[in-house]
């Protein structure tokens, strides 16, 4: 079981909170900076498995890690090809370490979810757009300053990052920062439940 199969939102420990607030703070950062600093994830880390060592020994601390390792192993391939940041890798090894394995898995879920609503909202939004307004050249970003970003070096994450600065939009970011403080909202606030 997990850490959110308590019942109602004020039953949870202070790991939820812990992770609550540190969720938030990200998602506030990923938000403004398209970035998640180590001195907000690391010793936040380093205080779960504390946390977890001083409250159950060493059965706490292969609690903590375990669910540091399910959150790092959950995302390190979508960082491997590019689709998201090393610091979101490290949030949700963070926020494991303090929540554990099977909730972390929940969390995960609950979050997908939210990026797959997310998507499907920004997809509707543009074709309506597109339907109402047609392409609008004025507002088009200089060409050449688009291709330039694109041949930016580093990854595609941080190409992508430096076209959606150009453009002034996000449209080709979606901050998981955020979306992984929604599907918290979803789990804190019962929507999504965890089987006993």
């Amino acid at each position: 079981m997990g850490i959110f199969a308590s019942q109602g939102i004020f039953g949870y420990g202070l790991e939820v909170w812990v992770t609550s607030v540190v969720v938030a703070l990200a998602a506030l950062s990923d938000v403004a900076h398209y970035r998640i600093r180590n001195r907000l994830v690391v010793p936040v880390l380093f205080l779960a498995l504390l946390f977890h060592a001083f409250h159950g020994g060493m059965a706490g601390l292969m609690f903590g890690l375990q669910g540091m390792l399910t959150g790092f192993c959950l995302l390190i391939f979508l960082w491997l090809i590019g689709g998201m940041g090393a610091g979101d890798v490290k949030l949700l090894a963070a926020v494991g370490a303090w929540i554990g394995p099977w909730s972390t898995c929940m969390l995960f879920v609950a979050t997908g979810l939210v990026l797959g609503v997310w998507v499907l909202v920004y997809a509707v939004y543009r074709c309506l757009g597109c339907l109402f307004t047609g392409p609008v050249l004025a507002s088009q970003p200089d060409a050449g300053a688009l291709e330039a970003a694109g041949n930016l070096p580093g990854d595609r994450l941080e190409q992508a990052v430096n076209r959606a600065r150009l453009r002034g939009t996000r449209s080709e970011v979606i901050p998981f920062a955020a979306a992984l403080l929604g599907g918290l909202l979803l789990m804190l606030l019962g929507v999504v439940r965890l089987p006993y």
